[in-house]
């Protein structure tokens, strides 16, 4: 019997009966690619540690480790872009990209909801890129700066928030029915 203490593999649907969920991590590639990377980093850590050890079997292991704990976050990332997808439920849109980025999206703060024709650049002011490797295909404009939670605590204010998910049109439709009935 194999216990498994991390939960079910699929995020749970959520309980009231006005949400939708919108995955992002199906079809952006992101898993090959960090499986890629992965074997590449597995054996790049053993080459150095082991070039490091003739030296100082000190710096060897601490190379190691460090290794070690950056394919734990990436995998952590990885794990938890399938169990947080994106949520609109309630009146307020859910945007969370791994253990990058939570920002609340309350649907009155929404000013308008557009398809991405020339992406911003990812530093631009006021803007969260919450796309994992695909670009954004929708872009949300808000009333008013909403506080996005990123990775160690850091916080930035956001006012536009560009959105790559698996079902753009089924997200644009979501939206834009939630946006009437809440009286926009």
């Amino acid at each position: 019997m194999t216990v498994r203490p991390e939960g079910p593999e699929e995020p749970e649907e959520p309980e009231e009966q006005d949400s939708a969920v919108f995955s992002y991590h199906r079809k952006s590639g992101y898993g090959a690619l960090l499986g890629a990377l992965l074997l590449v980093f597995a054996f790049e850590t053993l080459g150095i540690h082991f070039l490091l050890q003739r030296w100082s079997p000190a710096a060897a292991w601490i190379f190691t480790a460090s290794s070690l704990y950056a394919m734990a976050v990436l995998i952590a990332d990885a794990r938890a872009q399938r169990r947080r997808p994106i949520v609109l439920q309630g009146g307020v849109l859910q945007v969370r990209i791994g253990l990058r980025w939570t920002v609340a999206v309350p649907l009155a703060a929404v000013a308008e909801v557009s398809e991405v024709r020339t992406p911003l650049p990812r530093r631009a002011p006021g803007y969260l890129r919450a796309a994992v490797l695909a670009p954004p295909q929708i872009l949300l404009v808000l009333r008013e700066p909403l506080t996005a939670q990123g990775p160690y605590g850091i916080r930035r204010p956001v006012t536009r928030i560009g959105l790559a998910v698996d079902e753009p049109e089924r997200l644009r439709v979501a939206l834009g029915t939630a946006l009437v009935e809440g009286g926009r």
